[in-house]
């Protein structure tokens, strides 16, 4: 065989080395399709974990915010019962009760109620009647006459006491609005000739407690589900039967519900409004809700991170090849490579020429 040719390689090494070249030239795409997918499952991670976050710190906010409401209440019902102290024991107010005398009791009234500054106070006779009646500037002028249909002051008139003492406290539903009463009895040697009944109106204090902590409050009724004050632009939607009887049962509170007011969605956390260490009222607390704006923020901050540290990473791939190829073409050698003599026809007696010897 002549030393210069090259064996041909068989089909089967040729199927071989087509197979390993496609592999090679397949490898980089499928490694390229899984970073891709890590990188498409990483910026849904960042999102959904920022989103996620950005609710428990809302959530927080507005539970926040409901118990500031319900501070508010407990600080109201103790100015209430300081009122309802300051008038009922004031010197001579009783026996100006007993006898009906309206323009004494306004003589010794209205300094004491201007020192505590309560918007709206009753002061009803031993038959349930209205006697006489306080308002604030701007507040509901008075519409009822008696006022046995409340609760709290037959309680009063009738000297009954629970856990508290004689003074209860409640939230009334009435044609002046919802409000947060206080009532006690007005007693003259022991003997009850009447009645207080403090009042502030529910949609004064919720604006309060709103000023204080900025969420938007709702008070929603315990049996029917209706929003009896708001903070909100817009009158909230009646709870519904289902929801409004899970909310009763025990455990079901705080509750995450959602409202949308002119286009955008509010995240409202549902608790209770506590009078006296009992539920008066479902109390809502809401905020916008933005958390799908944080998640596309944060992934698309993510995206772009991503691609800068692709860049790079390209960047310095390709000079360190770059590099390395420069440097392997200046190893290859300088001298080109030495091919075998020709074989010498005179060794084996052959005429060069053709020619006969």
């Amino acid at each position: 065989m002549d030393p210069l040719q090259v064996p041909r390689p068989s089909s089967l090494d040729d199927d071989l080395f087509l197979e390993e070249d496609d592999e090679r030239r397949r490898r980089p795409w499928v490694q390229l399709l899984l970073a891709l997918l890590v990188a498409i499952l990483a910026i849904y991670w960042a999102g959904q974990t920022a989103s996620r976050l950005w609710l428990e710190d809302l959530d927080k906010r507005l539970l926040d915010a409901g118990a500031g409401a319900n501070a508010t209440v407990n600080t109201l019902e103790r100015d209430q019962l300081s009122a309802y102290r300051g008038i009922a024991f004031a010197d001579g107010f009783a026996a100006s009760l007993k006898r009906y005398d309206a323009r004494d009791i306004e003589r010794r009234l209205t300094p004491v109620d201007a020192n505590h500054g309560m918007p709206m106070i009753d002061i009803i006779d031993d038959q349930g009647r209205v006697v006489f009646a306080f308002r604030s500037n701007g507040a509901v002028r008075p519409v009822y006459r008696q006022r046995l249909d409340v609760s709290i002051v037959r309680q009063a008139l009738a000297g009954e006491t629970d856990q508290y003492g004689e003074r209860f406290s409640d939230l009334l539903t009435t044609d002046e609005g919802p409000l947060l009463a206080t009532a006690g009895p007005v007693r003259l040697d022991g003997k009850i000739v009447g009645a207080l009944l403090v009042m502030t109106p529910l949609d004064q204090l919720l604006s309060r407690s709103t000023n204080t902590h900025g969420a938007l409050l709702t008070a929603y009724s315990l049996d029917r589900g209706d929003p009896l004050a708001t903070t909100t632009p817009i009158r909230p939607r009646t709870l519904v039967t289902d929801l409004r009887v899970r909310l009763a049962q025990d455990g079901q509170l705080p509750y995450a519900n959602r409202f949308k007011i002119g286009g955008t969605t509010n995240r409202e956390q549902i608790g209770s409004l506590t009078l006296r260490h009992r539920t008066a009222a479902f109390l809502g607390a809401a905020l916008p809700d933005r958390s799908r704006y944080v998640a596309w923020r944060v992934m698309v901050i993510v995206t772009i991170g991503l691609l800068l540290m692709a860049f790079l990473v390209w960047t310095v791939a390709y000079a360190w090849a770059k590099d390395k190829y420069e440097r392997d073409l200046l190893a290859l050698p300088k001298e080109p490579l030495a091919l075998p003599p020709a074989p010498d026809s005179n060794v084996h007696g052959a005429n060069p020429l053709g020619n006969g010897p």
